[in-house]
């Protein structure tokens, strides 16, 4: 790192935490700076004309880095093209090449002056109009005309240098920025703007549609941005709009590597503005595992060694004691069709693909309801105060409060919970003709009166009274019935497959997701757990759900368990069936954990014959698997 781009790192220190949430800034290390930059403008090197036309922006630029990088990029291949680089051709690159917006002025000013002090000039009198003061997202033009009329909301004028389809290259870190934290006004003018402002997002996936406003055709983007883009519902517009103006061509998941400092999972995605279509990309990862292995290669930038690796190509690294499994290899380009993008290489497709044949059906088929629990949106109220203690001390009716499991009482195979440790739900509702209705709360004076005091806080819930529903409510309720009935439970975060059995009534809180099934029976119910439990339907989860969290955990939401496949053998293989049954019966109610664990793999192993696995496929799922678990 030159003395310059230790300026501008110094210049992002200066931020603090808080600042920094409210831009949504993040640091970008100098690896993923030098990856991106070359990576997106390698074909316009190759070209003397492309070289000396090139117009770059970095529409959240920061600090610079990403320009400066650019600059060292552009005038090292100007200097191998045309035999020198002169003070005159340094001026020309940063009055002519390169451009940057920034919403904090302060920030715009480094820039300027970092690059300045990188060409070497002591000034660049229309180098200021290049790197302005502005929201970049307000570049493209809203159309409400009855509440905004037709200009766009600008801190600057942009001038025509930032004009529709005018850059070759757009690059750089977008802001991570939750739609809901931005100002109303501006949220409303970006909703208006953008086709693929829908749901809960964040801004920085507007900078995909915005690049598609500004590039040229066959122009070039490249971004870090969240690996969310792949997998959440709020994201799916903006896939299906990169399918339809954009050839993707790389994608890297950085994963949970924590390789920087990010409020992110960071993913580096690099594309060009055309209609052209391709069926594959190269699509890498890097991912911590804690596998021992013979074989690791030691290196000091991950970024470098996939860089310079084939495709396709599969690594271990080690990375200041740390060992990444580092993958490369060309994956097909999924279709609008599908919810949730994966990439698996030529392995992971037989696998999946010979699950799917072994199936007869999903989970989703065989369940009567699959959901989350509880959402009071008032815990402090309904939940966090709800001991034993704190009931009879207030004497709250005991018909409105019930035993409730959350994340921490899910075991593997049960739950527990404890009267004198573990916490009930003040629950409001009851269900009559198979409709759930709030209580009359008259008729309970005790709670009333509890509730009652916390009234205030209870109607700033304006959506309960916009929803004309009484201000004691919670929110998302379910139905006691649900809770009432056996039925599975799983957190909604967890690092591995975690089902539990409820025969109990359990309530159940909105930090896990419970299964109803159809077929009441204890095989049927014995039989499913099994399966759910087992390495085969863990491997299954964490290669197609495309979203993992910090520290290798994984969300368990509906839209994933639902499509878990079960096996044709589940129905029409007597022996294994009971096998898995009585393996499952003894897990239930075995202390021992030695013993628990071998019948574990006795269950992984049943579970494996039930899809027709070989040992050879098996060691990939498991070898798979360790990679994806975590440590602990």
């Amino acid at each position: 790192m030159t003395l310059i781009e230790t300026k501008a790192r110094q210049h992002e220190q200066t931020y603090s935490i808080d600042h920094r949430k409210l831009l949504g800034t993040h640091y970008t290390p100098d690896s993923v700076v030098d990856y991106i930059v070359n990576r997106t403008l390698r074909p316009y090197l190759e070209s003397p004309d492309l070289l000396t036309n090139i117009r770059i922006l970095d529409p959240a630029c920061g600090s610079g880095l990403f320009l400066l990088k650019a600059y060292d990029v552009l005038a090292d291949y100007w200097k191998k093209t045309f035999g020198s680089f002169t003070s005159k051709d340094a001026q020309h690159l940063i009055e002519n090449h390169l451009f940057g917006i920034d919403i904090d002025e302060e920030a715009v000013l480094a820039t300027r002056k970092h690059l300045i002090q990188k060409a070497s000039l002591a000034d660049a009198i229309s180098f200021s109009f290049n790197i302005v003061v502005g929201d970049a997202l307000c570049l493209r033009p809203f159309y409400n005309q009855m509440q905004f009329g037709k200009q766009p909301l600008l801190k600057t004028s942009f001038g025509k240098k930032f004009s529709e389809h005018s850059f070759d290259c757009i690059l750089g870190n977008p802001p991570y920025v939750r739609i809901q934290n931005t100002p109303l006004e501006k949220r409303e003018r970006y909703i208006s703007a953008y086709t693929t402002a829908a749901g809960r997002f964040d801004i920085s996936s507007l900078f995909f549609e915005l690049s598609d406003y500004l590039l040229k055709e066959n122009g070039r983007l490249g971004f870090i941005v969240s690996n969310k883009i792949l997998s959440t519902s709020g994201t799916k517009k903006l896939r299906n709009f990169m399918l339809t103006h954009f050839t993707i061509e790389e994608i890297v998941d950085l994963s949970d590597t924590k390789l920087f400092d990010a409020a992110i999972l960071p993913l580096i995605f690099i594309a060009t503005r055309s209609k052209e279509r391709f069926n594959h990309i190269a699509y890498s990862s890097i991912m911590e595992s804690h596998r021992k292995t013979d074989t690791v290669q030691h290196t000091t930038n991950l970024l470098k060694l996939l860089k310079d690796s084939g495709i396709p190509s599969e690594t271990d690294a080690c990375v200041n004691g740390r060992v990444f499994k580092v993958r490369r290899f060309f994956a097909t380009l999924p279709s609008k069709r599908v919810n949730v993008w994966t990439f698996h290489n030529e392995r992971e497709n037989a696998l999946l693909s010979k699950l799917r044949c072994n199936s007869a059906y999903t989970i989703g088929d065989l369940c009567e309801k699959i959901s989350v629990g509880l959402k009071t949106t008032a815990d402090s109220v309904f939940i966090k105060p709800m001991t034993e203690s704190f009931i009879k001390q207030h004497g709250i009716e005991k018909n409105l409060v019930f035993p409730l499991i959350e994340s921490h009482n899910v075991n593997r195979w049960s739950c527990s919970w404890n009267s004198q440790t573990d916490l009930y739900v003040l629950y409001p509702h009851i269900e009559q003709n198979g409709k759930v209705i709030p209580v009359d709360l008259d008729k309970y004076p005790r709670a009333k009166n509890y509730l009652e005091k916390h009234r205030p806080q209870l109607e700033k819930r304006s959506y309960i009274k916009d929803s004309q529903r009484q201000w004691y409510e919670i929110w998302v309720h379910q139905s006691p019935e649900d809770f009432r009935q056996r039925k599975i439970i799983t957190p909604d975060i967890a690092s591995h497959n975690r089902f539990a059995l409820d025969n109990n009534g359990f309530f159940v809180n909105g930090t896990c997701y419970y299964l109803i099934l159809k077929d009441k029976s204890d095989i049927h119910y014995y039989s499913i757990l099994g399966l759910l439990n087992s390495k085969v339907i863990e491997y299954f989860h964490k290669t197609t759900i495309g979203n993992s969290l910090y520290a290798k955990r994984f969300r368990y939401w509906t839209s994933y368990i639902s499509v878990y496949p079960v096996a044709k053998r589940l129905f029409d293989s007597t022996r294994l069936v009971t096998q898995l049954v009585m393996n499952v019966s003894r897990l239930l109610n075995n202390p021992n954990v030695k013993e628990c664990i071998d019948i574990e793999n006795e269950n992984d192993n049943l579970c494996y014959q039930l899809f027709d696995f070989t040992k050879s496929e098996i060691q990939e799922i498991e070898t798979i698997l360790s990679v994806h678990r975590s440590q602990s």
